[in-house]
């Protein structure tokens, strides 16, 4: 058991290393916003990613039957959703002052990395390797979650970190940085919308 929590959190690590959506939310909250903000934020995208984990680790179980009936709607709602939250993140980097404005929430966060189709195929990969190397993961799914969530904590505190450090150097950029972050929201959403609508 010890072996898949480590294994776990390498894997939470190799899931949030990519500079996605969620990271770039964290980031702005590391340069606009205060500690209670960015430890808000940081905490809901390491839940989305070890709720996400937890639950596509039910992917061989019956649920996969149950989403698969389903699937289309999910990604339906889903990308709609995502699209309406990247026109959001637009609005406010197209403000005066983008630096004066209130961002989306930890909760935004929290539905972005739960929601965001490279996460959920992230994870559906690393599912089935696990569940190949370590015999006893389906019946260990908590400790899974938890390892992702470590290691999800390494990837997100460290970008909150980052830019918190950088802040005062980065405010001329913020504008630029919120448009960047909201056409990533906004593809992943259409990607999902397109998904939903031509699945077969």
């Amino acid at each position: 058991m010890t072996g898949l929590f480590f294994a776990s959190v390498l894997a939470g690590i190799i899931a949030g290393a990519p500079f996605g959506a969620a990271g770039a939310m964290v980031a702005d909250a590391a340069l606009v916003h205060d500690r209670t903000r960015l430890n808000a934020t940081v905490g809901a995208a390491v839940a989305g990613d070890s709720l996400l984990a937890f639950l596509i680790s039910f992917a061989s179980s019956p649920v996969k039957t149950f989403l698969h009936e389903y699937e289309n709607i999910f990604f339906i709602s889903a990308g709609t959703a995502i699209i309406v939250l990247g026109a959001f993140v637009w609005r406010l980097a197209s403000a005066s002052d983008p630096s004066a404005v209130r961002t989306a929430g930890p909760v935004s966060v929290f539905f972005v990395t739960l929601l965001h189709p490279g996460s959920i195929a992230t994870f559906l990969i690393i599912t089935a390797l696990f569940a190949m190397h370590f015999p006893v993961f389906m019946d260990h799914r908590v400790v899974f979650a938890l390892g992702i969530a470590a290691g999800s904590f390494c990837v997100f505190g460290s970008v909150g970190v980052l830019f918190w450090m950088i802040r005062t150097r980065a405010e001329k950029y913020l504008r630029h940085f919120r448009r960047c972050l909201a056409a990533m929201i906004a593809l992943a959403g259409v990607y999902l919308l397109v998904k939903g609508f031509f699945i077969v």
